[in-house]
């Protein structure tokens, strides 16, 4: 049920799925859960608010030895002030935990853990008489608690990842270019890893009412890794695709992937191995309405 009003709403929601429920016309989904969902926004002037609160759990029927119950909660704000510029930021926080279904649960295996997610996203964008710019900043970090005294020197790990993207617009040639740079730094119980990454993008249309659309993609990462397998690795990541309006209802596309990586794995010496790979897929869509 969604509640809304000029300046503020909010959604409510229920949903029940009953153990071994089946349905031929759907795929595959969650069973034996219930779920309930408040989620409340709120518009003050050029600020946008929208949190999230939902209780989730399992054992319906109470057939189950223990039941894992999830507190799912998020908030978020947008922030633009103007055309130039805007600021995103978020928060979200997962926690899980076991209680007694059938039988008492052992402290020792029962499940106890939260995740918590927070992200901050400052954009520019200018508008000029023959192009368009955007810039834009993402940062990211991520941590998992378990709370679980017997398990948690082996399963808590925490991640930063931060990400800067550019990309221009040529309003009459219709060509878009991007660029990219990609940071992570990951820590585990085992050890950690450290990523660095460039990308660029390119794409243009052609032909008539622009029914050729020509897109590129080149990116190059470097990893190092520490802990149980100490190696350092670089990838190389190059796509390609084509795609052709045949009609106003039918577009085909083909699009390529090539990727080289100088160590993918480990070999039978123990030594860290490379690998590439190629793939290329074949689309068609087409799009219709149903008139009643």
């Amino acid at each position: 049920m969604n509640l809304t009003f000029p300046k503020w709403g909010v959604r409510l929601g229920y949903e029940r799925i009953e153990p071994e429920f089946n349905s031929l016309g759907a795929y595959y989904f969650n069973t034996d859960v219930e779920n309930w969902t408040i989620a409340p926004n709120l518009r003050l002037g050029t600020v946008r608010l929208a949190g999230s609160l939902g209780l989730q759990s399992d054992n319906l029927l109470g057939q189950k030895v223990a039941q894992t119950n999830r507190v799912i909660g998020s908030v978020s704000s947008d922030w633009q002030p103007s055309q130039t510029f805007g600021l995103n930021l978020s928060y979200s926080n997962y926690s899980t935990a076991q209680v007694a279904g059938r039988r008492l649960l052992n402290d020792t295996i029962a499940v106890r853990n939260v995740t918590q997610s927070a992200s901050i996203s400052p954009r520019l964008y200018f508008q000029g008489a023959g192009k368009n710019q955007s810039i834009s900043l993402v940062g990211t970090y991520q941590d998992f608690t378990d709370l679980n005294a017997f398990t948690q020197e082996m399963t808590d790990n925490s991640s930063l990842t931060g990400s800067l993207g550019y990309t221009i617009s040529f309003l009459e040639s219709k060509l878009s270019l991007g660029a990219g740079l990609t940071a992570s730094k990951t820590d585990f119980a085992a050890g950690g890893s450290e990523l660095i990454g460039v990308n660029g993008t390119a794409g243009t249309t052609f032909l008539k009412d622009d029914a050729l659309s020509v897109n590129g993609s080149l990116g190059v990462s470097r990893v190092s890794t520490t802990g149980v397998a100490d190696f350092t690795s670089t990838v190389l990541n190059e796509s390609i695709s084509l795609g052709y309006r045949l009609s106003a209802a039918d577009n085909l596309t083909l699009t390529g992937y090539a990727t080289q990586s100088s160590a993918g794995g480990i070999n039978t010496s123990g030594d860290p191995e490379g690998f590439s790979e190629v793939s290329v897929q074949l689309g068609y869509a087409r799009n219709f309405n149903i008139v009643e």
